[in-house]
């Protein structure tokens, strides 16, 4: 017995979770674009791939800043009016 047979989704649940932190931008696209449709729906990689994508567009910092904007302009519309 194989080491794949014996926990076949522990090492799926461990490619989803290093496909998910991936963030070079070619390797992102190259999951999303050529694994993504080979898995089924219910595999945590399916999940995974649009996971990096979403946070490779969007990256953290960039929804620290918009967050950030929203306040400080809510802030100044309250002390204006």
């Amino acid at each position: 017995m194989t080491k794949d047979e014996k926990h076949p989704d522990l090492d799926r649940d461990i490619e989803a979770r290093l496909i998910s932190q991936e963030h070079r931008l070619f390797h992102v696209l190259r999951n999303f674009f050529s694994l993504r449709p080979k898995l089924d729906k219910h595999d945590p990689r399916y999940d995974a791939t649009m996971s990096a994508l979403l946070w490779k567009l969007i990256a953290p910092g960039t929804a620290a800043i918009t967050g950030a904007s929203i306040v400080a302009i809510a802030s100044v519309l309250v002390l204006v009016h």
